[in-house]
């Protein structure tokens, strides 16, 4: 699943195969609200209650105009994007299980507004996008 949107505020619903509803994004994410929500670890994974929106744990960049992919294993890939107009390299993975953000590699390229695909063999291929004053070429896979 791939949403892209852009605008400077970014909401991206995801449907996680257990229909719980997730809230990534944005650019409104204060370091006072990073420190009092934990940005990435140590969170509890939220009580299924579907139709309903529940906290989570918070990314550990806050960004927009990035990807987030649903992966066959029920996790979600976010990367790229941009943070107070400076392009993101850091990706991340959302486990529903445990609620929790965890990094991962970085993209090679600094992007946002880029394509992030899920392939049949499980592989997200990242394409496109803006970079550096420019627009980008470059592909990447996950």
């Amino acid at each position: 699943m791939k949403i892209r949107v852009g605008s400077l505020r970014v909401l991206i619903l995801l449907s996680i195969v257990s229909f719980l509803l997730l809230r990534c994004g944005g650019n409104s994410q204060t370091n006072e609200t990073r420190k009092a929500g934990g940005g990435g670890g140590g969170g509890t994974p939220p009580p299924t209650n579907p139709g309903t929106w529940t906290q989570t744990c918070n990314l550990n960049f806050a960004r927009d105009l990035h990807t987030a992919t649903l992966l066959p294993n029920g996790r979600v890939l976010v990367a790229g994007g941009s943070r107070d107009s400076s392009l993101l390299v850091q990706s991340e993975l959302y486990d529903p299980a445990t609620g929790t953000w965890t990094l991962i590699d970085s993209l090679n390229f600094a992007r946002d507004s880029h394509t992030a695909t899920l392939l049949s063999n499980g592989e997200v291929l990242v394409a496109g996008g803006f970079g550096e004053n420019t627009s980008l070429f470059q592909s990447e896979l996950y």
